[in-house]
C-alpha cells in the first residue's frame, strides 16, 4: 500500500526506515486485530515467533477446542493491551497518541480530530509522517480504541492535568 508523506524532516534514508517500521507495525496490528480470520497453525506460529507465546495444541483434546480458542483470545488481548507504551492526548498538538516506542527512534500512531490517522517515525530531531487514514488496519485500531473508551479517558486525563 502506498502512503502519502505528511511531513519529512530528515533524509530519504529516514523515510525508508519509517516506512519499514510502519509496515512492521501494520503487520503486527493486522495479526492482533484480525487473528480470527487466520488459520490456527498461522496463529500459533505467529504467537510463538513474534510474541514469544507458546500454546501447544496437542495439550488439548478434541472436546477442548473452545478452551484452546479462549486461551488464544486471552493471549491476543493481553498482547494488544501491552503493545503500546501509552495512549494519551497531546493537547498542544491536538491529537491522540498510540505510542509504540520512544527514544531513538520513536514511533506512534496519531489520531486527529479531523479524521486524519498518521503514523509518525521520529528520531532525534528528525522525523517522517505517513497518512494511514485509508488503511483498514489503522481504522480497525481506532474502532477498538473508541469502543474501549480510550479516547474519552485520555482526553479527560489530559484536561484534568491542565486544570
Amino acid at each position: 500500500m502506498e502512503y502519502k508523506v505528511t511531513f519529512l524532516n530528515g533524509s530519504e534514508k529516514l523515510k525508508e526506515e519509517g516506512i519499514k517500521t510502519l509496515e512492521s507495525v501494520r503487520d503486527d496490528l493486522d495479526f492482533l486485530l484480525f487473528y480470527h480470520k487466520k488459520p490456527l497453525k498461522e496463529i500459533l506460529q505467529r504467537l510463538k515467533n513474534r510474541f514469544g507465546v507458546e500454546i501447544d495444541p496437542s495439550q488439548y483434546q478434541w472436546y477442548e477446542l473452545d478452551v484452546l480458542k479462549d486461551d488464544i483470545e486471552e493471549e491476543i488481548e493481553r498482547i494488544l493491551n501491552e503493545y503500546p507504551l501509552c495512549f494519551d492526548y497531546v493537547p498542544d498538538w491536538g491529537f491522540f497518541r498510540y505510542q509504540i516506542a520512544w527514544g531513538g527512534p520513536q514511533y506512534e500512531i496519531r489520531f486527529y480530530n479531523n479524521g486524519l490517522i498518521e503514523f509518525a517515525y521520529l528520531d532525534w530531531f528528525t522525523g517522517v509522517g505517513f497518512d494511514v487514514t485509508d488503511d483498514k488496519i489503522f481504522n480497525r485500531l481506532k474502532e477498538v480504541l473508541e469502543g474501549s473508551g480510550f479516547f474519552d479517558r485520555a482526553y479527560k486525563e489530559a484536561v484534568d492535568t491542565v486544570d
